[in-house]
C-alpha cells in the first residue's frame, strides 16, 4: 500500500489559500450580480448611476397598497356578515384572501383573462375554506369580488358555503361582459365548491 505523505501546511500557505478563496468569492458574487442586473431577475435592475434601485419588499408594498386602494373604491364603505360582520366588506375580502389558496397545488394567487382582465384569489388563514377573489381591468381597477364564507354573525354561521359576487351598475353596461365576469367568478368558486349556491349583490 502506497502511503503519500504531505508537508505540514505553514502560515504562509494558509494565508494564500485563504486569499485565493476570498478572491473566488468576491468574482463568483460579481458574476451573479452582474447576470441579476441583465435579467431583472430578483427585483433588481439596471438604473443609470445615482439612482436609487426600489427594494422588492417596497415594490411589493406599493403594489399590495395599490390593490387595497383599488378594492376599497370599488365596495364603498359597505358593511357585510359574510366572513366577521363587524368588519368592513373590503375588509373580509381581503381576510379571505390572506394566503395562497393552495387547493390546486401550486399556491397559485392568480390568473390571466381574456380582455386583460385578471383574476386574483386567495383563501382565509386557517379557514381555507372560507375564500375570496377579485376581478381586474387591465388598470388594475376591480371590477367583480366574489366571497365564499358561511355567513357569519355575531359568531353564528351557516352549516354551508355561499357564493357572493359583488358587483357595480355602471359594471353592468355591456351585458355581454357583464356576464362573462360573473361566469369567471362563478367558475373559480365552482371550482372549489361544485353546486354553491350563489348570490348577487350591486353595490351602488
Amino acid at each position: 500500500m502506497n502511503t503519500r505523505c504531505h508537508r505540514p501546511r505553514t502560515p504562509a500557505d494558509i494565508g494564500v489559500s485563504l486569499a485565493l478563496a476570498i478572491t473566488a468569492a468576491l468574482v463568483s458574487g460579481c458574476a451573479s450580480l452582474a447576470a441579476t442586473r441583465s435579467t431583472g431577475q430578483a427585483g433588481v435592475s439596471e438604473v443609470p448611476s445615482g439612482e436609487v434601485i426600489q427594494r422588492p419588499a417596497e415594490s411589493v408594498a406599493a403594489t399590495h397598497a395599490a390593490e387595497v386602494a383599488a378594492l376599497r373604491n370599488f365596495t364603498g364603505d359597505r358593511p357585510g356578515a359574510y366572513i366577521q360582520g363587524q368588519k368592513s366588506l373590503s375588509d373580509q375580502i381581503l381576510i379571505a384572501m390572506g394566503i395562497p389558496d393552495n387547493t390546486d397545488g401550486r399556491g397559485s394567487t392568480s390568473t390571466s383573462m381574456s380582455g386583460g382582465y385578471t383574476l386574483a384569489y386567495g383563501c382565509r388563514q386557517h379557514s381555507c375554506s372560507e375564500k375570496g377573489a377579485v376581478v381586474r381591468d387591465s388598470s388594475g381597477r376591480v371590477v367583480r369580488a366574489g366571497l365564499i364564507s358561511f355567513k357569519c354573525v355575531e359568531r353564528k354561521c351557516e352549516p354551508h358555503q355561499t357564493l357572493t359576487i359583488f358587483k357595480n351598475a355602471s359594471s353592468i353596461d355591456d351585458p355581454v361582459r357583464d356576464a362573462d365576469l360573473d361566469g369567471a367568478i362563478k367558475e373559480w368558486a365552482e371550482g372549489h365548491v361544485p353546486g354553491i349556491e350563489t348570490e348577487i349583490e350591486v353595490l351602488r
